[in-house]
């Protein structure tokens, strides 16, 4: 994570998603651009010789709950919490333009995502939520009594306090105050933002 991730890897990786070989404490490691830095898969018995190396070339090791606060903060969704396997679209998520390629061969569900693209609006968007107390991950979110969809990530942030990701159905507008339901009944009030990446 960081603006040194590529000169800590050692190789230029291009833009977000570019990835490429690199060789870290002579072991063979596939390395991929985000938009936070880099991402390194390394093979399980060799990620401790590949550490030493990150950290010789001056990486330091971050909390992983630092992680997923500026994950949270720059409103970048992930596999398994915000986006659903089978049932979450690019464009829901957030991630058409940066993910999805409309003139490269076909792929599984490549027409659907075109149609959506070109053609509609989708019924969900990626969302972010601020409110005065921790958001509940997996806590139902609604508006006028009806749902709207579930908290994401949740993450306790140290400079804007609870926020949280959720992908809501499209009532959720930038600027309406919507209910999550609250550990132990009740409920928390909180606002719905743009996310930073479709901001503007």
């Amino acid at each position: 994570v960081g603006p040194r991730s590529e000169a800590i890897v050692g190789s230029p990786l291009g833009n977000e998603h570019s990835h490429r070989e690199v060789t870290l404490a002579g072991v063979e490691c596939r390395a991929i651009r985000t938009d936070l830095g880099a991402d390194l898969i390394v093979p399980a018995a060799a990620a401790e010789a590949v550490e030493g190396a990150l950290r010789s070339a001056g990486a330091e090791p971050i909390e992983a709950r630092a992680a997923e606060i500026s994950r949270v903060e720059s409103g970048r969704p992930r596999l398994g919490r915000e986006i659903e396997p089978d049932r979450t679209m690019p464009q829901e998520a957030g991630i058409n333009e940066r993910a999805v390629s409309f003139t490269k061969g076909c792929y599984i569900g490549q027409e659907t995502v075109a149609r959506l693209h070109y053609k509609g609006k989708p019924n969900r968007h990626l969302r972010l939520l601020t409110s005065a107390g921790e958001l509940p991950e997996g806590a139902s979110v609604s508006l006028d009594g009806r749902e709207l969809g579930t908290v994401g990530t949740s993450v306790l942030s140290p400079a804007r306090g609870p926020l949280a990701l959720a992908i809501l159905r499209r009532e959720a507008e930038p600027g309406a105050e919507v209910e999550v339901e609250a550990p132990g009944g009740g409920t928390l009030t909180a606002l719905v933002e743009e996310t930073p990446e479709n901001e503007g």
